[in-house]
């Protein structure tokens, strides 16, 4: 139930923010999980459909980096955490994402930060060291090999 919640509360705060085009693929995420979750629940009251496991253990690393978003954590982190290989996890991305775990965990970041960077309430600064960066020059050039441009830039337009 504290899962529910959970994810509730996180639908709710990315629908205050205003519309960006990433949003719906923030939203998709949070929805995922939320019927995830549901399913698990409801399973000992009626049979469902099965979920793979695959899908369980995407579903946990997404929850897990959710919790974890603003620490920058490795995705070698978020396998000790549910005690699974990262080639196991790379597979179940592989085969339901159409991406690895790493590709994965960077989109989701870039979509974070260029929600940030559009509320213009922080600095470059302030958002680096809010996301893990322990300096801008390291965000800068993360962001940068992510998208093509600088965080100034995207910024600007």
């Amino acid at each position: 139930m504290e899962e529910f919640l959970m994810l509730f509360q996180l639908v709710i705060d990315q629908l205050r923010r205003g519309q960006s085009e990433i949003q719906e693929q923030i939203l998709v995420n949070y929805v995922f999980s939320i019927l995830l979750i549901s399913e698990e629940v409801f399973t000992k009251e009626r049979p469902t459909l099965r979920v793979a496991n695959e899908i369980k253990l995407i579903k946990n690393f997404k929850y897990l980096f959710n919790k974890e978003l603003n620490r920058r954590q490795s995705v070698k982190f978020f396998c000790n955490q549910m005690n699974v290989s990262l080639s196991t996890l790379d597979r179940a991305f592989r085969k339901y994402e159409n991406s690895s775990a790493k590709k994965w965990i960077n989109t989701r970041l870039i979509e974070e930060i260029e929600i940030e960077l559009k509320r213009l309430d922080m600095s470059i600064g302030e958002i680096a060291f809010k996301f893990g960066f322990s300096e801008v020059t390291n965000f800068t050039k993360f962001y940068k090999g992510q998208t093509g441009i600088t965080p100034k830039q995207f910024r600007s337009e």
